[in-house]
């Protein structure tokens, strides 16, 4: 507070409007930020736990966080593709229109699976059976072989010395983006080695395997071989990876989550003026989630960010929900009375169970990711539906083929229009980023002055930034409401800062309006608001 005094004395006594010192701007920025109301946001637009610049010279924060946005789309639609792409070994009974099924052939490349895109079978000369199990091990361990790589090449790095953080996060970010591309197909392709068809031949049933009916059920090789090979690969893979995802995220669940540690801290040291602890927003939480992370050293959390960056911090362990919903829509319906209209209703159910609690839940932080994954998943259920019509032959095939490729090709359009809203949100924050810059030569035309910018008018985005006082830091939240509703780019922006320079010195500062400038009252200064912080912390 001291400090503070200092940097706003000295900043008051200058005449001309250069910028503040490196020691006096050095002080300033080490006041923490005043607590902010309930009905404020106080967050960065895309939210990282890198630890950038405040005057917006850091550039590498904000390029990780239009990274992370980026990812969050692309991840979503990949996932769709997948389901997509598994729904003929799914339903193998069902026979699509050819238009679609093409469609589907093309899908099949966002499964990864080599082994179905490459004509291996033309090129090998052994037997169905031989074949079909080689296919079988090489689909499942291959990932998991690659990912000894990984562990080996990481402990090398760190036995000789030359580990980094950020080596280690891009190892661990490798090997989690591996884990989420081949988990359908690794799910489905062990789960079929499982589904057997009985056939009557003669007076005597036999068993014959599904996805390759040269090989029988009741020969030694499945039973011997197969089968107990495909029970250790589900173990591994449909109940492994989620089971790896709980234990990374709620072991860490006090840094993710510190909702529960506020509010254990508010019992503690209640506050006079407010009895119960209000309800904090969620770019409150992500403040003080990066808080944590700083102060525990939180490279390990960082570690696996792939899992827990796109949600909200009440919900961070969304991601195994989620792996949990694309498995069982790919690998566990596929033994769900396969062949039957009951398999395509299960489907139908669960697709249509995850999609509520989805849109009821909210996960993500931002209401376009929410958006496009709530289009996402309802093209989904409704695929599953088409799909159970044909089943039942209750609709036309032309009719069929165009609600399939329609369901199909409409996530592609919603998350172009979320990268192109993405892209927009950039914009503002780099014209918030030039006020921030700007806001301490603002000095000249006087004490009082507020910026306010209303970047979004999303419920969990940004709802506004303010200017403290001259020669002060910037902090989002700091006081009052944003000036106006919409959103100013960046030359609205300048040509404001520009008019309010422009303007003489007052003797004695009084209201006045702008589309993105406006004036407090004497009660916004800076020393009533540290005199207030002060008996703040003496009453606390």
């Amino acid at each position: 507070n001291d400090a503070t005094k200092d940097a706003a004395a000295a900043s008051s006594s200058e005449a001309t409007a250069e910028p503040s010192s490196p020691s006096s701007s050095k002080a300033v920025d080490d006041d923490p930020p005043p607590p902010t109301t309930p009905g404020k946001a106080s967050s960065s637009a895309r939210p990282t736990s890198d630890k950038g610049g405040d005057d917006g010279s850091d550039t590498s924060s904000d390029e990780d966080n239009n990274i992370v946005g980026y990812i969050i789309k692309l991840k979503a639609l990949v996932s769709f593709f997948q389901i997509l792409a598994n729904l003929p070994r799914v339903a193998a009974h069902v026979k699509f229109p050819s238009a679609y099924a093409a469609l589907l052939s093309v899908l099949d490349l966002s499964n990864l699976a080599i082994i179905s895109i490459v004509p291996a079978r033309c090129l090998s000369k052994t037997s169905n059976a031989v074949f079909y199990m080689r296919s079988l091990v090489a689909t499942t361990v291959c990932p998991l072989a690659i990912s000894l790589v990984i562990f080996g090449a990481y402990h090398i790095k760190k036995y000789a010395g030359e580990m980094t953080n950020k080596m280690a996060k891009f190892y661990s970010e490798f090997f989690l983006l591996l884990v989420h591309f081949v988990l359908p197909t690794c799910s489905i392709t062990s789960f079929q080695s499982l589904v057997c068809d009985a056939y009557d031949e003669g007076g005597t049933e036999r068993r014959y395997l599904r996805v390759d009916p040269a090989i029988g059920c009741d020969g030694p090789l499945w039973h011997r071989l197969i089968a107990p090979f495909a029970c250790l690969m589900i173990v591994v893979w449909p109940f492994g990876v989620p089971s790896l995802y709980s234990t990374l995220l709620l072991t860490n669940r006090h840094i993710l989550n510190p909702a529960r540690d506020l509010r254990q801290q508010h019992q503690r040291h209640r506050m006079v003026a407010s009895p119960k602890l209000p309800e904090l927003t969620t770019t409150q939480l992500i403040e003080y989630r990066t808080t944590t992370m700083a102060k525990a050293g939180g490279h390990m959390v960082e570690a696996f960010k792939f899992l827990w960056v796109d949600y909200r911090p009440p919900v961070f362990f969304w991601e195994v929900v989620e792996a949990t919903r694309r498995i069982m829509l790919t690998a566990v319906i596929a033994v769900i009375l396969p062949g039957s209209p009951s398999q395509l209703i299960a489907g139908f159910l669960i697709s249509t169970v995850f999609a509520v609690t989805t849109l009821k839940v909210s996960p993500f932080i931002h209401d376009d990711d929410n958006d496009l994954v709530a289009v996402i998943q309802g093209c989904t259920t409704f695929t599953f539906f088409v799909t159970l019509l044909l089943r039942v032959d209750l609709i036309d095939m032309k009719y069929a083929a165009v609600c399939l490729i329609a369901a199909a090709i409409l996530p592609m359009f919603a998350c172009i229009w979320a990268l192109r809203t993405l892209a927009t949100k950039d914009n503002l924050i780099e014209a918030h980023s030039w006020a921030s810059s700007k806001a301490v030569t603002l000095k000249k035309v006087g004490k009082d002055i507020m910026i306010g910018v209303a970047l979004s008018p999303s419920r969990r985005d940004i709802t506004g930034y303010s200017a403290r006082a001259a020669g002060t830091k910037i902090y989002p939240g700091g006081g009052g409401e944003p000036a106006s509703s919409s959103a100013p780019n960046t030359a609205s922006l300048r040509n404001a800062v520009l008019q309010i320079k422009a303007r003489p010195q007052p003797e004695e500062t009084s209201p006045m309006s702008d589309d993105s400038v406006s004036v407090c009252s004497d009660a916004c200064t800076l020393e009533e608001r540290l005199s207030s912080k002060e008996e703040a912390t003496e009453k606390e």
